[in-house]
């Protein structure tokens, strides 16, 4: 949209007079500008006709002037440190002299020819490391001094992306190509190294493999060469066949993904719930049990009320097991938190959100929960940080029936999607994490599992 009072490119004089707020929340005043006691004067109009770019103050955000100089192109400008507004208008004085002989000249001028052009001066980078250039970058410093780098790719069945790296002589190009195709290959192997990961990862993996085989194969077939003071390499490949295998998985992955997050949001409503019971009981929940020491119903039941489930809990008896006919009844719909959407077994009314847990008090450090214990937030020497409350396990249990996945120091835990690798946990402060069971040892998860074991673990999400 044209701004309701286009502004040229000239600063105007003290005292002029507020001008209107364009759409959007765009501001066209050019600043905050002394007051004055002159009369207000109208604001400048351009002629529709004049060259020149509209100019956009935004009130907010890190890009506060824009410059609308065509109907294909803007300009977005930072907040001025120094110079303040001129700092504008000399940059607008540059582009409405439209020099085509800078150093993106070439880029410039390739921009209605291909589908994408990207374009880069990186002949000043080097200087930028001053006497510590890193030394993982010393084999390829030959092509950092490169005066610009422009990449273009023309999008269809048959797909060919272009790099062009221009030197300032032929020489500086010669020594660069071996490199370049060094740098090729490394990207190459780097791939096949991801190919490996994504052959594990059920999600993910069959949406980016086929692309990754793609990227892979025409790497393998890149054509470098030196063209004067130019180092140019042409890949080609097939795009469509990769791409439709891609999109074919797409909807899987949008589906677990969708599902995971609606998990997460689950347990982080779960670890609320524990928090909140702790501050009404002093005391985190566990299982009910009865006269004998026998539990009868689940944790999961204890925070009922602060799930929202109040009218659930209150038509309980809790004298009585989770299967006894009179609790049967209220407990045969599960409540969709106690749902993981993206694992969700086809048993109804099963969950596998549960606690580390141990039926009897240990000699050494202890889970989390104990059926019929009192486990406070001051009880938790580890830190609540670093202690797991309740996981994702691997086996589903009946939502109300006491049972929990079971602690053992010298068993592996059964916890997590073990095809998928990963858990979903939410820790005793509440915050909820997605641990990568392929980067932790059993130790390391028994570690987290105690509230009082003073170990120091690492958390691989």
């Amino acid at each position: 949209p044209k701004s309701p009072v286009p502004i040229v490119p000239t600063v105007p004089a003290p005292g002029v007079g507020p001008t209107p707020k364009g759409p959007g929340g765009f501001d066209s005043r050019i600043g905050d500008e002394p007051k004055s006691d002159a009369p207000p004067r109208p604001a400048p109009v351009a002629d529709k006709d004049a060259p020149g770019p509209d100019l956009y103050f935004i009130e907010n955000g890190p890009f506060p002037a824009v410059f609308l100089l065509d109907e294909r192109t803007l300009v977005f400008l930072p907040n001025p440190e120094r110079g303040g507004m001129a700092t504008y208008f000399n940059l607008l004085g540059q582009l409405l002299r439209k020099r085509a002989d800078g150093p993106l000249a070439d880029a410039l001028a390739e921009a209605n020819k291909h589908t994408i052009v990207a374009a880069a001066r990186i002949g000043q980078v080097e200087a930028l490391f001053h006497d510590e250039f890193p030394r993982e970058l010393v084999p390829f410093r030959s092509l950092l001094r490169a005066q610009s780098v422009t990449l273009t790719a023309d999008v269809a069945a048959k797909t060919t992306v272009t790099a062009r790296f221009a030197f300032a002589d032929a020489a500086q190009a010669r020594r660069a190509e071996p490199v370049f195709k060094t740098l090729i290959q490394l990207g190459s192997d780097t791939l096949l190294d991801v190919k490996k990961t994504l052959d594990r990862e059920q999600e993910f993996g069959p949406v980016a493999r086929p692309l990754i085989e793609l990227a892979t194969a025409a790497l393998d077939k890149a054509d470098v060469k030196t063209d004067g003071t130019m180092v140019i390499a042409r890949v080609d490949a097939e795009i469509g066949p990769a791409v439709a295998k891609a999109m074919a998985a797409l909807p899987d992955l949008t589906e677990a993904a969708a599902g995971r997050t609606k998990s997460m949001n689950n347990l982080k409503q779960i670890g609320l719930a524990m928090h909140n019971y702790h501050d009404t009981m002093g005391y985190f929940p566990s299982d009910i049990v009865g006269p004998g020491g026998k539990p009868l119903l689940s944790w999961r039941v204890q925070i009922l009320p602060y799930i929202e489930q109040d009218n659930m809990y209150r038509q309980l008896d809790l004298t009585k097991a989770w299967d006894d006919p009179v609790n049967a009844r209220v407990l045969e719909k599960m409540p969709d938190i106690f749902r993981v959407f993206d694992r969700d077994t086809k048993n109804k009314g099963t969950t596998y959100w549960q606690m580390p847990t141990i039926t009897q008090q240990p000699n050494g450090p202890r889970p989390f929960h104990i059926p019929g214990g009192k486990l406070r937030i001051a009880d938790i020497s580890d830190g609540t940080s670093n202690t797991l409350m309740v996981v994702e396990a691997t086996d589903a249990v009946p939502w109300a029936k006491p049972g929990d996945m079971a602690f053992d120091p010298t068993k592996s835990p059964k916890i997590g999607d073990r095809e998928r690798k990963r858990a979903l946990v939410v820790l005793g402060d509440g915050s909820v994490r997605k641990l990568n069971l392929a980067k932790m040892t059993d130790e390391s998860l028994r570690a987290l599992m105690t509230v009082n074991g003073a170990e120091i673990v690492t958390i691989e999400d």
